[in-house]
């Protein structure tokens, strides 16, 4: 009887953790499908600019189309990074405005409420690609956006 327990004691957890790992897998999911990035490869973010290129913008595109096709409860959280080029203090500042500056975008040319956005500046600390090349430093100056 205590060896039964046990075990069923051991399968409850098991499912748990399954459970846990089946709803964690589920919302990456549902992230992803809502997810743009915006840099300078997908949008043309430059070096240093903060400013919305008509390529990026052709890119939000897409997004609102997502967000008109599932409306309920829009919310969308803005991230902008940067390469490791230049200061701490001046890469988090650029960071920041570049995700205000995809945030008026949004609110302005797209209609969506400000209530309904959320804007952070990561600067350098979490890179996609190697700093140690152009390419690289091109792929960490972004500006990610996504429905969670």
């Amino acid at each position: 009887a205590v060896a039964a327990g046990r075990s069923a004691e051991a399968a409850g957890a098991a499912a748990a953790a399954a459970n846990t790992r089946a709803n964690e897998v589920e919302k990456a999911s549902k992230r992803i499908v809502y997810e743009v990035v915006l840099n300078e490869e997908k949008g043309n973010f430059k070096f240093g600019r903060k400013d919305l290129p008509d390529e990026a913008k052709a890119r939000l595109d897409e997004l609102i189309a997502q967000l008109k096709a599932d409306p309920k409860g829009i919310f969308i959280e803005i991230e902008g990074h940067t390469d490791n080029v230049g200061t701490a203090a001046g890469n988090l500042d650029l960071s920041k405005r570049r995700a205000a500056s995809v945030a008026a975008v949004l609110a302005g040319q797209f209609a969506v409420a400000a209530s309904s956005l959320s804007t952070d500046g990561k600067g350098d600390a979490e890179p996609v690609s190697s700093n140690a090349t152009q390419e690289g430093r091109a792929m960490n100056r972004r500006v990610v956006f996504e429905k969670p």
